[in-house]
């Protein structure tokens, strides 16, 4: 004991009273070889602890060696990765084997994967609707029956929710969905639907109230319900994870004694609560490197030992009084943690029993965590720095020592080009894709790949934008051209888009009525109302005649064989017979200048403007709440408000050589589709910023604004 407390002292006291020799163990006074490295971070620490384990464990698989830190709760989920990524990379794969290392503390029941996903697949019960993410666990989750046979289509209907972007669904609404999906499509989970329609009738049998004891058996019916714990084989863990749940649920029934009746939202809350309480860690085979906190580790030998974070944060730890007894008691009476001498003085003790728990010794400490700068622990400042010739286990990890390092990384060659099976389909999207980035013409248009859809709380910018472009639409399906539009005062026009906005809303509001009814809608047509008229006023402004002759109209356009599915928004002609091209844009940002560029940023419109016999003018109209105006450029003045004729420069140098430019740009833009360039090739990092791809092309860009893309 490196302390007594009060009891253990007057038993030693009353011994040797009694005329008993006692003998008080000494810690050795010769510590092991010390050496103190400091690192980066709390990563960087865990990363080097588990590259010098693998080293010595290489150097003798029997070696008994330890991991010890102060703050093992706060850095035990870095350090098992860690450990996992140098000790046992192949774990990530055969998760059913045991990891060559044991973590001492242990964690709530409720936190295991198999039972805080039973603990969710109970809430169906209730008639509270779940989060879409927390749908998505269970249709993902192993642990619950059919899940082996229907993973794909499981998933595949997770995808068709986030999609849809309601937030919350409740157990009817998520059953409803699933009956409606096509039978034998590739989100047809009849398993899922089965356990759910069983779910349904055992919920119709449950009474209204209970005792615990009588809950506790309709737990066990509602388990087997949902198939749980799944029908593949468990590991050791998780098997001893599920025979503690049942212990659980049998001493969730002893509660009778002290409560009488609860309801079933009542009876899952209650069963939650104690499973967060149960303290819980899986029996694992001995294991050559133990993980343990600094009390644990006292006293016990090893071969080796790393002693992690040890910096001024952590050691000597803080004083904790309780606070339910006096502190001038506590004080008095020399009470743990009542004191900062206290701590001190115990941790100098416990320090120098570790110190010599092992003939080698690592102590590190991190310089920083997050924003904040760390010193080493005054109890291991005199402690003597790791020299060159010590660090010879960072050679475990190779990845740690050239990012250490800091040495050029290797250039790897990338592939440039894939095999085109056939030509992919697309319309501006691909264009625009390939433009930004090959990879991502290719991941979006030929694989098929997207980014996970969020549930959506409010309309999104997509939604808004959409809703925006329908009214407009509407508006000039019944104004067709400026004359009529000046036939219209302000008052006609109002009342032409609050009638036009509330159309829109109801249409676009059928796959969502959460967000649009009631007061929310009436909010919504004012706005449109309102962003339609300031709209109608700018084109008002507009010096010369036209007619609207194109509205979301479809075509197709070829370009080198690559044919593309295009859609204007919108096209006038004038009254010489030239026409203007004009894309909606709803966002804060809008610009135009890089039609000039060799990649063409934003080149839908140039893709609409050349298949234009007489083109006026490309135009964005951007249409936002702070600011409606027309962004691009005309063959001559006085077109459009704001809108100058193109002034040529080199080696543009006028209008027919801008449409000569954007011909060949777009031109070449196709070949390289056609001729399969897939190269993870941003155009700069602007390409990157609202990509949903970064996780398959993995490309980490930090370049600053405006900068081009290596």
């Amino acid at each position: 004991f490196d302390s007594l407390n009060p009891q253990q002292a007057h038993l030693i006291a009353a011994l040797k009273a009694a005329g008993c020799e006692v003998v008080e163990e000494v810690t050795p006074a010769e510590p092991g070889r010390l050496h103190r490295l400091s690192l980066p971070d709390p990563e960087a620490e865990c990363l080097a602890a588990a590259c010098w384990a693998r080293a010595r464990l290489a150097e003798n698989p029997q070696a008994r060696l330890a991991i010890v830190s102060p703050r093992l709760e706060a850095i035990r989920a870095p350090l098992a990765r860690a450990l996992g990524q140098v000790l046992d990379p192949g774990g990530w794969i055969a998760t059913a084997r045991q990891p060559p290392f044991n973590l001492s503390l242990g964690h709530p029941l409720a936190e295991y994967p198999l039972v805080a996903q039973l603990l969710l697949a109970l809430r169906l019960c209730l008639s509270r609707p779940l989060e879409l993410n927390e749908i998505g666990v269970l249709l993902r989750s192993p642990f619950l029956a059919g899940h082996a046979e229907e993973w794909g289509a499981r998933a595949a209907f997770d995808r068709d929710l986030r999609r849809q972007g309601r937030p919350r669904l409740s157990r009817r609404q998520l059953l409803r969905r699933l009956r409606q999906q096509q039978r034998k499509g590739p989100s047809w989970c009849p398993r899922l639907i089965e356990r759910l329609e069983a779910l349904e009738a055992l919920l119709q049998t449950l009474p209204r109230e209970a005792s615990p004891n009588a809950w506790s058996g309709h737990l066990l019916r509602l388990c087997e319900v949902l198939g749980w714990p799944g029908e593949a084989p468990l590991d050791s863990a998780e098997y001893q994870q599920a025979a503690r749940l049942r212990e659980a649920i049998s001493e969730f029934a002893t509660l009778s004694r002290i409560h009488r009746q609860w309801s079933l939202p009542e009876a899952l809350e209650q069963f939650t609560r104690l499973c967060e309480e149960i303290d819980f860690q899986p029996q694992r085979p001995a294991a050559r490197l133990q993980v343990l906190g600094m009390l644990e580790a006292a006293g016990l030998r090893f071969d080796g030992l790393w002693l992690l974070g040890m910096d001024d944060r952590a050691w000597p730890p803080a004083p904790a009084p309780n606070p339910l007894l006096p502190f001038p008691l506590q004080q008095e009476l020399d009470m743990p943690h009542a004191s900062a001498a206290r701590e001190l003085a115990f941790a100098r003790q416990l320090g120098a029993r570790l110190f010599a728990a092992a003939d080698e010794v690592w102590i590190s400490h991190a310089r920083a965590e997050d924003d904040r700068e760390l010193r080493p622990s005054p109890l291991i400042a005199e402690v003597p720095a790791a020299t060159e010739e010590t660090l010879d286990f960072l050679a475990a990890n190779p990845l740690y020592r050239t990012a250490c390092q800091a040495t050029a990384l290797e250039d790897l060659p990338l592939p440039d080009h894939l095999p085109p099976p056939a030509a992919p389909r697309g319309g501006t999207g691909l264009i625009a894709d390939q433009s930004a980035c090959p990879f991502r013409a290719a991941a979006r248009h030929r694989l098929a790949a997207e980014g996970l859809a969020e549930a959506e709380y409010s309309p999104s910018p997509r939604l808004l934008g959409e809703m925006v472009h329908q009214l407009l639409d509407r508006t000039w399906a019944a104004l067709r051209d400026s004359t009529t539009l000046h036939a219209h005062d302000e008052q006609a026009l109002e009342e032409l888009l609050r009638r036009l906005a509330r159309q829109t809303l109801d249409d676009l509001g059928r796959a969502r009525p959460d967000l649009f009814e009631g007061r929310l809608a009436e909010l919504e047509q004012e706005r449109l109302t309102a962003l339609g008229l300031r709209w109608l006023t700018l084109e008002k402004a507009r010096p010369r005649p036209f007619r609207v002759t194109q509205r979301e109209e479809r075509s197709n356009v070829e370009l080198g064989g690559l044919v593309l599915r295009v859609r204007a928004d919108r096209i006038d002609t004038l009254e010489d017979g030239s026409r203007l091209v004009i894309d909606y844009k709803t966002g804060n940002r809008v610009d135009a200048g890089g039609w000039t560029e060799e990649r063409l940023r934003e080149p839908q419109v140039p893709l609409y403007a050349i298949t234009q016999e007489r083109l006026a003018g490309a135009l964005l109209a951007q249409v936002h709440r702070t600011r409606q105006r027309f962004v691009g450029t005309t063959a001559e003045a006085e077109i459009v408000p704001q809108v100058d004729a193109y002034q040529g420069s080199d080696p543009i140098p006028d209008w027919d050589a801008l449409l000569h430019h954007w011909r060949q740009a777009l031109q070449a833009l196709a070949e390289e589709i056609l001729a399969g360039r897939a190269q993870v090739a941003p155009r700069d990092a602007e390409a990157c910023r609202y990509c949903e791809l970064p996780g398959l092309c993995r490309v980490d860009i930090h370049l600053e604004d405006g900068e081009a893309a290596p």
